[in-house]
């Protein structure tokens, strides 16, 4: 890719990220992203088909991000602990990520987010896609991290709570692979 275009492209997400944290995602418009990365709205439409598909990308990058930094592996069955605090502290450290399950895309986000999780999760663990049931307790506990996350993403110590949200994991993994 044309060294300009990455450029630009880096300029459009950064003037992205600086306006979404001074305003709300519905009050941002590409006349004034525009104005902030200094293209004309052109170079802009060049892009990106509108504002959505932006936002669409920033959303899918944010997912990206947080499943490379957080890869699953087996472990995460022995230590599920683990696996939730670097999950808690990915999301407290990825500005993007945090606005947009703080945002009024907060459900869009999760569920973008849930599916390439179960799709990651059922990958490295085969075994478990005929295991009944086992996809509504992934989602459960999913939508509890995420619900218990959005909102509450500040100075907290977040070692207690996945420590217990890990212990009940562990039970719910054990039951679930026994049956």
């Amino acid at each position: 890719m044309d060294l300009r275009v990455v450029k630009t492209l880096k300029n459009i997400e950064n003037s992205f990220l600086s306006l979404i944290e001074t305003k709300d995602l519905d009050n941002i418009t590409v006349k004034e992203l525009c104005e902030n990365a200094m293209i004309n709205k052109a170079t802009f439409y060049a892009h990106y088909d509108g504002l959505y598909e932006l936002i669409d990308h920033m959303e899918q990058k944010a997912i990206d991000e947080i499943c490379e930094a957080n890869r699953l592996n087996k472990e995460i069955l022995k230590n599920p602990e683990d696996f939730l605090t670097n999950m808690m502290i990915i999301f407290k450290e990825n500005n993007p990520a945090n606005y947009f399950m703080n945002s009024s895309r907060s459900k869009i986000f999760s569920d973008k987010l849930l599916k390439r999780i179960r799709k990651d999760f059922y990958i490295e663990f085969p075994e478990f896609n005929n295991v009944e049931g086992f996809d509504f307790i992934l989602s459960f506990v999913f939508y509890g991290l995420t619900g218990t996350l959005a909102g509450s993403i500040d100075d907290t110590d977040i070692s207690i709570p996945a420590k217990r949200l890990g212990e009940s994991i562990s039970l719910i993994i054990r039951s679930s692979v026994r049956d």
